[in-house]
């Protein structure tokens, strides 16, 4: 038998039996003699009844005169042995789908409790699901990663969009340097324009998702160190309303990161808004959320020198001798779109 080959001793074959087939397999027509005299000596002491039971079992095939012997073809001989072994694999998994319920009923928490556990990738991303599907108004993130849960990459989220259709609002703050992840352009850009709002802080204290402020999932272990993905689900309590409270409070501190849009006509109001193109807007939106010019222009598709004169551009627009003034200026002149649940900036 080749190292590294597949065992046949899976389908029921034992070693010895195993091995004279293989023989016969690369050299077909041997008589029992011959055969004899090239396997094992382990094999050649248990021999005589060998090419028998391999006759009975269909996996050699005696020729007269001789005899002689050959291998009958390993697809038909061997192809009914795999079926049978899937089928009880597949009994198998059943099984251990069926003990894994079990397990989840019994190390969840009794009903009435407002907490509930759920184990398992599957489970835990029906329940994401679920969560979207039964909120009414609005749901809080608190997610590293924009739209992806542990287990529901946002390629997959489909309740999201359905969600979004019903109106329910979304709010996801995610750190700042996730902003450097390569997707990240392309997950912020179709979250920001479905209507969602997204808020960079310097860090999140805890991952959770809360819909309605009635109802959180909040992950047991980091993705890092867990075995098998595992949520605690809160539900209506002062627990759910302390996660909306930290959410409220980490949503304050941070930056309101805002879509790219046509620029209005300026007005004649001398603030320069008409002057601005899509990639300005987007500029400013992205330093406003605190990114390295590095990171803008990777965002935005621009060398790190065209983009150092497209600030510099912003700044003469805007008769800024610093990037803080040309901030304050962008947010006075409505350059950039306000918060919407904040009141107007001061005009003037």
């Amino acid at each position: 038998m080749g190292r590294g080959s597949p065992a046949l001793t899976t389908l029921g074959l034992d070693l010895h039996e195993e091995e004279l087939y293989r023989l016969l397999v690369d050299r077909p027509g041997l008589t029992l003699a011959q055969c004899g005299e090239l396997v094992s000596k382990e094999t050649a002491a248990v021999f005589p009844e060998l090419p028998r039971r391999l006759v009975a079992r269909g996996l050699l095939i005696e020729d007269e005169p001789g005899p002689t012997y050959r291998a009958s073809p390993p697809a038909l001989a061997l192809g009914p042995l795999v079926a049978a072994r899937l089928e009880e694999l597949a009994q198998v998994r059943t099984a251990v789908a069926t003990l894994s319920d079990h397990f989840r009923a019994s190390h969840t928490a009794p009903p009435g409790s407002p907490v509930e556990v759920v184990l398992g990738r599957e489970a835990v991303a029906h329940r994401f699901l679920q969560l979207q599907l039964a909120a009414r108004s609005e749901i809080l993130g608190m997610m590293p990663v924009l739209g992806d849960s542990a287990v529901v990459a946002s390629d997959e989220n489909t309740a999201e969009a359905d969600a979004i259709r019903r109106g329910v609002r979304y709010h996801v703050v995610i750190p700042r340097d996730w902003l450097e992840q390569p997707d990240a352009e392309r997950q912020t850009r179709w979250a920001l324009e479905a209507g969602q709002r997204i808020t960079v802080v310097e860090r999140i204290p805890v991952q959770a998702v809360i819909a309605d402020r009635t109802m959180a999932m909040v992950p047991l272990s980091s993705g890092a160190t867990a075995s098998e993905p595992a949520v605690t689900i809160v539900h209506e309590s002062g627990l759910v309303q302390a996660l909306a409270a930290l959410f409220d409070l980490v949503a304050a501190g941070g930056w309101p990161l805002v879509a790219a849009g046509r620029a209005p006509d300026d007005g004649g109001d001398g603030s320069g808004a008409g002057q601005l193109d899509e990639v300005d807007r987007r500029v400013l939106a992205l330093l406003q959320a605190g990114q390295t010019d590095t990171g803008v222009a990777r965002h935005t598709g621009t060398s790190l020198r065209s983009l150092q004169r497209r600030v510099h551009r912003l700044m003469t627009l805007a008769g800024a001798t610093s990037r803080f003034q040309l901030g304050c200026h962008a947010v006075r002149h409505g350059w950039l779109p306000p918060d919407p649940d904040e009141p107007g900036p001061p005009q003037g």
